[in-house]
């Protein structure tokens, strides 16, 4: 569709408003087939307008506050998931691999986007950029404490327990996430491809 600010601009007055309601009409076409949302009908839709935010490919586009309701809601598929690990599988071993090697994988992806949604970062202490914080962040903390709670029958889960479990495998813990420390890191891998991928 060619479309100008200016369209209609140079022809005779009574050839104006002919040339808009053509325009206003393949807008209103492209909103239809573009922009929609499922109606009570079945098979037809409705179409909408989005103020907020989209999701493509998985990444949240739009405002911060669009991006961080993305987040919640990917944080709580995953906490259905894990439920639903402590309700099926009886063996622990099996349900803290499951839970580490498939389900948690679903997460780290967003730790990047996290980063890009909160720039500039005005107030970030870039010599301690191993400790990012947000509220990604405490919702997988949070998450990670949760699981092994109700893995390990415990009420309270220690900081220090979190920490060791974080470690990876060969330095003795579980390699269980750590997204304070992989945040910026997975942001800076991000924007480096997305700039080749660019440039070439």
């Amino acid at each position: 569709m060619n479309w100008t600010p200016n369209a209609g601009r140079g022809l005779p007055p009574e050839d104006r408003g002919g040339k808009k309601n053509k325009t206003m009409d393949e807008l209103a076409d492209t909103i239809a087939e573009f922009s929609v949302k499922p109606s009570t009908t079945p098979e037809e839709f409705d179409p909408v307008e989005v103020t907020d935010g989209f999701v493509y490919l998985g990444c949240p586009i739009g405002s911060p506050e669009f991006a961080r309701s993305y987040f919640k809601v990917k944080v709580n598929e995953v906490r259905q998931e894990a439920r639903k690990l402590h309700q099926q599988i009886n063996d622990h071993q099996t349900r803290l691999h499951l839970f580490t090697m498939s389900t948690m994988l679903k997460l780290p992806y967003l730790l990047g986007m996290d980063i890009m949604h909160n720039l500039p970062l005005t107030d970030f202490d870039y010599g301690n950029w191993m400790n990012w914080y947000s509220e990604l962040v405490e919702d997988i903390e949070e998450l990670l404490r949760s699981f092994l709670s109700e893995l390990l029958d415990e009420a309270e889960i220690p900081d220090h327990t979190i920490l060791i479990c974080q470690l990876g495998l060969k330095q003795g813990g579980l390699g269980l996430l750590h997204p304070a420390s992989r945040a910026v890191s997975d942001f800076i891998v991000s924007m480096n491809k997305a700039q080749f991928s660019a440039r070439n």
